[in-house]
């Protein structure tokens, strides 16, 4: 079984302390606004994991839909998989067997995206999802 992915506000996680059994991820490709890098320490920074620049710009301008957003975002995804299976075992998970290599019992993403669910998370999470289960991807 693969550890559940939670989402949450850099902000809101900066206020509450963070558990041994989860490791937090900052998914945004722009460092947060007001966080000094040791206020993160322990929370690793997977720019890489974010859209590229060209699509986040082209969204947050308007000048394509949110539906476009998430299809496009989906794709570069898709083109990264092994690379994000890469980055999931160095997280101590492992995407072909969907187990953990180590008890981790959340992996949170974390963002400075003001409405998580109308951001590039709720996309990052739901691929993760499927790279981590134990079903077999189209």
């Amino acid at each position: 079984m693969a550890p559940p992915i939670a989402t949450d506000r850099i902000y809101e996680a900066l206020k509450t302390p963070r558990p041994d059994n989860e490791v937090a991820v900052l998914c945004d490709r722009l460092w947060p606004r007001g966080v000094r890098r040791e206020d993160l320490e322990g929370v690793l920074w997977m720019k890489e994991w974010a859209p590229t620049g060209t699509l986040r710009q082209a969204f947050h301008s308007g000048q394509i839909s949110p539906e476009t957003f998430r299809k496009r975002y989906r794709d570069e995804l898709v083109a990264r998989r092994d690379e994000l299976q890469a980055d999931l075992q160095r997280l101590g998970i492992s995407p072909t067997k969907g187990k953990p290599s180590h008890p981790i019992k959340t992996l949170r993403l974390l963002t400075a995206s003001r409405e998580i669910e109308g951001s590039h998370v709720p996309v990052l999470r739901d691929y993760l999802e499927e790279l981590l289960s134990p079903r077999p991807m189209p």
